[in-house]
């Protein structure tokens, strides 16, 4: 009901309601609150969003991505991909969906988008918040391609 109070109105500042929309975390990833996220996400009309568009695009990325990695529901992958792209395509420089989408792809095995995202990562991602294991991890896989 919250909700459907929240995205009734003309203009949703994305920002604003986040904290009621998104019930996962870096600890907090069990499949009832994923699909409880992804099923509020889902309700938005993304048309009322007036701020915050990135981040909703992110949050619907990173919801899929468990969706389809965690829990193994591969029909979420596309919409992951998607998710992130249109994520990039309003902020340009958002490290962590470039990084996102080259973990995406290098798991479904396109090293081409991993090392062109990777790229992008870290053109994007000031050093210091670098995440130096995975990149690691991933340069040692994609040099191999």
């Amino acid at each position: 009901m919250l909700c459907e109070t929240l995205f009734a109105q003309n203009k949703i500042d994305y920002n604003q309601i986040r904290e009621k929309v998104v019930h996962t975390s870096c600890t907090e990833n069990s499949l009832d609150s994923v699909e409880l996220t992804l099923k509020y996400l889902l309700e938005i009309d993304t048309l009322k969003i007036s701020a915050g568009h990135y981040r909703y695009y992110y949050d619907l990325g990173l919801t899929c991505y468990v969706k389809a990695f965690m829990y193994e529901q591969k029909e979420f992958v596309n919409q992951t991909i998607a998710s992130f792209n249109k994520c990039i395509s309003i902020d340009k420089k958002n490290g962590s969906a470039y990084m996102n989408l080259t973990i995406v792809y290098h798991a479904n095995k396109q090293f081409e988008l991993a090392k062109t995202n990777l790229k992008l990562y870290k053109k994007y991602t000031h050093k210091k918040y670098w995440d130096k294991e995975t990149i690691k991890e991933l340069e040692e896989e994609l040099i191999k391609y």
